[in-house]
């Protein structure tokens, strides 16, 4: 049990509200905790974030931030006839309120999430896409004056054709234009769950950077890749009727006699990406990217 001499810490969520008519400042941002007023954003970073929070505001959001409030007692101090300093507990208490903002440019996307039916990834580390280069027609109608700006993107499975050979890859659009790819080897961290996706209806949306200026411009995915999806992703983000992805019979059999080590021989050539019985037997299934097994299992329970 905590004492009344300590100080006390609590994670909370607050509420952003600007204040137009504030007649001792114009560019006020009040902020609140639980409905109750708790402090004003500082004057001068007010008038950088007040522009932004009444365009939410008109758009019907509610803005909100994580924050923090400290609190600790406040002490009156002293000497006794000795000459010895002395503090005695008020029955005050100060407390700080600190926000966890970040610039203006980077609290509200660019663009608004797909239309059509999509789930978005969450957020994981950043991914560099490639071949931004030959999308800068693109690129340059999203870069801002502040060097970056976030964007929601689209990813989908395309086969990258070859002289001799085809390849699979995921592409990365803004409001359905291509703006760049991941490598291969990345591509296949995304297609599992891009594909999951897809077999349900949906389209897959994530976050991303803009970095740059009209000249040279870069893409930064941020999302969870497939392997580091929570364990009840599909429960969470999926209808019942997706379910049935993960535990259904496989259209294309794999040879049921598996070797000691290593995988088996892969479904036939036509066999599409997707989810097969595992043929080594670590789990239910296992994930075809239409030439080769790959690392991603699944105990097909959802």
């Amino acid at each position: 049990m905590q004492s009344v001499e300590d100080d006390v810490e609590e994670d909370v969520t607050a509420q952003l509200v600007p204040e137009p008519s504030n007649p001792h400042d114009r560019n006020a941002v009040r902020v609140e905790v639980g409905g109750h007023l708790v402090g004003y954003i500082p004057r001068a970073q007010a008038a950088r974030y007040q522009p932004l929070l009444i365009a939410l505001v008109s758009r019907g959001f509610q803005p909100q931030v994580a924050g923090r409030i400290r609190c600790r007692p406040r002490w009156e101090y002293g000497t006794d006839r000795r000459g010895e300093i002395t503090r005695l507990l008020t029955g005050d208490f100060w407390a700080d309120v600190y926000l966890c903002l970040g610039e203006p440019h980077l609290l509200m996307s660019q663009n608004a999430e797909p239309t059509s039916a999509h789930r978005v990834l969450p957020r994981g580390n950043a991914v560099q896409a490639q071949r931004e280069e030959q999308h800068m027609d693109v690129l340059r109608t999203w870069v801002r004056s502040e060097g970056e700006a976030w964007v929601f993107v689209t990813l989908h499975i395309v086969t990258e054709h070859l002289a001799r050979s085809s390849r699979t890859v995921v592409e990365l659009r803004i409001n359905d234009q291509r703006v760049g790819q991941l490598t291969p080897k990345m591509s296949g961290e995304f297609v599992p769950a891009i594909q999951l996706l897809e077999d349900a209806g949906y389209v897959t949306a994530a976050r991303a950077i803009v970095k740059g200026n009209a000249l040279k411009a870069d893409v930064v995915l941020y999302a969870a890749r497939s392997g580091d999806l929570p364990s009840d992703w599909a429960s969470e983000f999926l209808p019942d009727s997706a379910h049935a992805v993960l535990v259904a019979q496989p259209s294309v059999q794999v040879p049921s006699a598996a070797p000691q080590t290593g995988y088996l021989g892969a479904p036939p050539p036509a066999a599409p990406a997707a989810w097969y019985q595992d043929p080594i037997g670590e789990n239910a299934l296992r994930w075809w990217d239409g030439t080769s097994w790959t690392e991603h299992t699944h105990n097909g329970i959802v």
